[in-house]
């Protein structure tokens, strides 16, 4: 992320200098649509993919989705006395739509959404001088799975609430459209991904290379015979939530939830072992510093709600994550295990 980061202050610094836009050039971190047709280089292309994915990584660790969606389902509780929100506006009220756990997980999603959409049209025209038709096939892949990922981050914290389609106009305000139509949607963007992959060929490698966050981990999902693999785990999850849907359960989805994490896990259940526990994808975070993004999952003022620890059964090997603590206690609520 460094290098990345060192490439945006020299623009910057450049553009400080100068003062005066280019009349002739559009800029490549922040090109229009028109600007992006037919014109992907190698160099654009690494930096549109890579500025969509440090906006999903930004919104993801800024909305904290691990706590706040633990939270929406009870599994969790944040109690802090110098910031009420986390049970004002998610246990004891209703969230404010306009910002905090109600809008700060949606417009940085819907951000990079936006730019996923525009990478896809300009990959749909970009020539086969710079690339190979087999690199480009796969790129879309990619893209496609990300932006299932996008939506399911938003239905993931609004539920029966539901989310918008983003179109590939950025200024057009669509529906809201419920979680089910939603989850559809998501696995129609994870077939055409499926497609994408398959006809770009296993052997193929991305002409981008991704953050070390998706090679650092047991796979190197550059390429694509680990990308299937990618997103056919997000498929079998999604299948078995909308399996398991309260208002219209499908238990038929099943046998393919089973067949897409089996394949995703490269064995069955109990066949794993525990060494690829860890193979996939992953955001690195600093500590502190530069950056500004330390990992927010890691949180003292974060405790499980008292009826998780009550609710595992024997023998359940999780259990020996559940451990006491000091009372954590605030805003009416308080619990004695992490």
């Amino acid at each position: 992320m460094k290098r990345y980061t060192t490439i945006a202050l020299a623009v910057g610094a450049l553009a400080l200098g100068a003062c005066k836009d280019n009349p002739v050039a559009n800029p490549i971190d922040a090109p229009t649509v028109d600007a992006l047709n037919g014109a992907l280089t190698p160099t654009s292309l690494r930096q549109l993919v890579v500025g969509a994915l440090a906006q999903d990584r930004t919104t993801w660790n800024d909305v904290q989705s691990a706590i706040e969606a633990g939270i929406f389902a009870r599994d969790v509780y944040r109690i802090d006395a110098s910031e009420p929100r986390y049970v004002t506006e998610t246990l004891g009220g209703n969230p404010d739509p306009g910002s905090f756990a109600g809008g700060r997980g949606f417009a940085g999603y819907y951000t990079a959404l936006r730019a996923e959409n525009n990478l896809l049209n300009a990959l749909a025209s970009a020539g086969t001088s710079q690339f190979t038709q087999a690199q480009l096939t796969a790129t879309m892949g990619f893209v496609r799975t990300m932006k299932a990922y996008e939506y399911w981050r938003l239905i993931e914290l609004r539920d029966t609430v539901g989310v918008p389609i983003q179109s590939d106009v950025p200024t057009e305000v669509t529906d809201v459209r419920c979680r089910e139509v939603i989850t559809s949607y998501i696995i129609a963007l994870l077939d055409s991904a499926l497609t994408d992959f398959n006809t770009a060929g296993a052997a193929t490698v991305l002409p981008v290379k991704l953050p070390t966050g998706f090679s650092a981990f047991g796979r190197d999902y550059n390429k694509v015979s680990n990308l299937i693999l990618y997103a056919r785990a997000w498929r079998g999850k999604v299948n078995f939530y909308r399996a398991i849907n309260r208002k219209t359960p499908n238990a038929a989805l099943i046998p393919s939830v089973i067949a897409d994490l089996t394949t995703a896990l490269g064995a069955g259940p109990g066949a794993v072992p525990a060494s690829q526990f860890k193979f996939g994808v992953w955001y690195n975070f600093v500590a502190g510093g530069t950056e500004n993004q330390p990992n927010t999952i890691a949180d003292s003022k974060i405790g499980l709600n008292p009826l998780v620890g009550d609710s595992v059964q024997a023998g359940d090997t999780r259990a020996s994550k559940i451990v006491p603590r000091a009372t954590l206690a605030g805003n009416g609520i308080s619990t004695s295990i992490t």
